[in-house]
């Protein structure tokens, strides 16, 4: 995934790897893929160090069927290439921060029709 070379970690469902000075979301457990909301947090916590999550990797979150609701933190800079491939039911992705500058291709592919994009202020 990528080409960092960091260290696992998982969150409340969700996968990280993270070097010294970020993290990047690159994938979810069994059960976080039956969730209808995911939020993806501004920062996680491992072993009393924060970390910045500035990335949606590569497929993270592809097959998600039953999820509706995104809500991405405030530091994600990049959504890499198909992230959300295939979350059919997803209508809603919300965005607390103004740092997004990449979306890759097909990060939203065969999502719902109707889908909504948000940025919170």
């Amino acid at each position: 995934n990528g080409n960092t070379q960091g260290v696992a970690a998982l969150v409340k469902g969700l996968i990280y790897e993270y070097t010294a000075t970020y993290a990047h979301l690159i994938g979810c457990t069994d059960s976080a893929k039956q969730k209808k909301s995911i939020h993806i947090p501004a920062k996680i916590c491992v072993q009393d160090i924060y970390y910045d999550v500035t990335m949606i990797d590569y497929e993270a979150f592809k097959g998600c069927k039953k999820l509706k609701n995104v809500t991405v933190g405030r530091y994600v800079k990049q959504i890499r290439y198909g992230a959300f491939m295939g979350d059919s039911k997803l209508k809603r992705v919300t965005f607390k921060g103004k740092k997004l500058k990449n979306v890759g291709d097909d990060a939203f592919y065969r999502t719902s029709s109707g889908i909504r994009f948000i940025r919170q202020r």
